[in-house]
């Protein structure tokens, strides 16, 4: 069957459909439909308004229909004036001549003229619907008129507006104070902006403010809509561009692979900053690539930026697969940072990652463990700031530890910044000797082996998947100066909150065999039991 004949059928079964089966148009307080356009479906309104222009179908090339056939998207052909000149007027009378092809009320001031513009050898003659002077989001129709004088392109259709179902009680300030505190905004470029329209969803209009927000974090150009009565948000878009580049890096580190080409994603401009990494050099400018290229051979002082570019965006999608989203800005991160610096860390203050390229150790940005480690102690820091100090220190470390290794795959941490050390790790999450308390030294790295070790027996006991949502949902149950105990709590808690307590047994098992337990606590520590046997005591002597 071809398009036409198929086009035919249709048609005669939308004129088929009984009054039981139309779709009728709500009731509401401002009803604006066509007084014809009552009870039908908006595909047989959209088919009908073509087949009852004849001039329209006898000169038409082509005529396009919206992704859900409910209106006309284009219509090409040639199509002539009444009058020979090309004047707005002339173009009004042509679109009101044919008001039900492009779904026009009844009333005309609704069809507002927005400017017309000269290029690519035609004339372009916009208009817009608008309601009680309020614009219609996605009502804009433009007509082309060729050199000739002649109609040759009518792009677009009005929505069908049955009601206004809402007023408004909000004014611009109050729409974009509420849009960026639903964003989340920190942190703004430029001052943000509101405009009132018609929003429309099944043929229900909704006067809300379309707000923009420039915001530096969460990066993005963003648009939110804002119920005008109520605040409710409708809708949100970024309308930022970003793409993807390509860079060179190790995927691991020099010991394990050999450098490659792999994709950066979500790029903003010509430099190393995206959605969600934003990449500085401590020893010379910053890299810069017009086509979004980054490659470098190895001795390039810029290699480290491209490297550090891909590692972020690889543990930003890590901690985005377990629900997490605390850091969807872009993280900074410096590389080459001082000279010969040995060390990388997080900054609680800037919210950023550094990294030294070392004189002991080698270069600090070059191992994927060690930044992933620095970013989960980002991650954690959204969530629980803890002490950096005694077992919430040790915590702190030994979970950056352990999400590190996860995504990596391997229990060994920092194996390629200690090997002109002749060391064979920095720490390794599978050793078995570290127990507590007797390991305990009052060290936070030291100490933290013990927890680390301790989630990675979970990770073998339970599955990464497991492991990895287990440990990131305990840290909500922490407090600042949180302890292994604690930390125990916390790992049940999470456990019995989003899985029903079904590895409570295999926590309690793993913990014990690093002797966090009740028993081995350094505090006072009473017992749900201890404390109905005092409470029984004290009843039975009536203190």
């Amino acid at each position: 069957m071809t398009r036409f004949m198929q086009l035919i059928v249709f048609v005669a079964l939308c004129c088929s459909l009984s009054a039981a089966q139309a779709i009728v148009a709500p009731e509401g307080k401002h009803n604006v439909l066509r007084s014809d356009d009552n009870g039908r479906p908006a595909s047989t309104r959209a088919i009908e308004g073509v087949m009852s222009s004849a001039d329209i179908l006898e000169k038409a090339e082509q005529v396009i229909f919206t992704a859900d056939g409910s209106r006309v998207s284009s219509v090409r052909g040639r199509f002539a004036f009444e009058r020979r000149e090309s004047s707005e007027a002339a173009v009004r009378a042509f679109l009101l001549a044919h008001r039900s092809l492009f779904n026009l009320p009844d009333d005309r001031s609704m069809l507002e003229f927005s400017g017309d513009r000269s290029g690519g050898g035609s004339r372009q003659f916009n208009y817009q619907m608008r309601i009680c002077d309020i614009p219609v989001e996605a009502s804009e129709i433009a007509v082309y008129v060729g050199n000739d004088n002649e109609i040759v392109l009518i792009n677009g259709s009005f929505p069908i507006v049955g009601e206004i179902a809402n007023s408004i009680s909000l004014d611009a300030a109050a729409a974009i104070a509420i849009a960026e505190k639903q964003l989340g905004l920190q942190k703004r470029r430029i001052n943000s902006s509101a405009e009132r329209l018609i929003h429309v969803e099944e043929n229900v209009g909704r006067v809300c403010y379309r707000v923009h927000v420039a915001a530096a974090q969460p990066l993005g150009d963003w648009e939110l809509l804002i119920d005008a009565e109520s605040g409710a948000e409708v809708s949100r878009r970024n309308l930022m561009r970003f793409y993807d580049g390509k860079g060179s890096t190790y995927v691991s580190h020099p010991l394990k692979c050999e450098p490659t080409v792999e994709t950066l994603p979500d790029l903003i401009d010509g430099t190393l900053k995206g959605r969600y990494a934003d990449i500085h050099n401590d020893e010379t400018a910053n890299a810069v690539s017009e086509d979004g290229t980054f490659v470098y051979p190895t001795h390039n002082l810029h290699f480290n930026e491209a490297m550090m570019y891909y590692l972020v965006n690889r543990v930003h999608a890590y901690f985005s697969g377990l629900g997490f989203d605390r850091l969807d800005s872009p993280m900074k991160a410096v590389v080459r940072y001082d000279v010969l610096y040995d060390n990388a860390f997080f900054s609680v203050l800037e919210n950023a990652l550094y990294f030294g390229d070392g004189y002991k150790f080698n270069d600090l940005a070059r191992e994927e463990s060690v930044c992933f480690h620095e970013y989960a102690h980002a991650a954690r820091h959204q969530i629980v700031k803890l002490k950096y100090e005694g077992e919430a220190g040790a915590i702190d470390e030994g979970v950056a530890d352990y999400f590190s290794a996860s995504l990596s795959d391997d229990p060994i941490v920092g194996e390629f910044i200690v090997a002109k050390m002749n060391k064979p790790w920095l720490r390794n999450l599978s050793e078995a000797q570290h127990h507590y308390p007797e390991s305990i030294v009052g060290q936070v790295h030291e100490d933290g082996k013990i927890w680390g070790c301790t989630l990675w027996g979970l990770r073998v006991r339970l599955g990464a998947a497991t492991a990895d949502r287990l440990v990131l949902n305990s840290l909500y149950y922490l407090s600042p100066d949180a302890t292994f105990l604690h930390g125990l709590n916390a790992l049940l808690l999470a456990d019995e909150n989003t899985s029903a307590g079904k590895n409570s047994a295999v926590i309690r098992e793993v913990l014990a065999a690093r002797g966090i337990c009740e028993e081995n606590s350094r505090r006072y520590i009473f017992s749900g039991r201890q404390i109905r046997q005092i409470i029984h005591f004290e009843s039975l002597h009536n203190n």
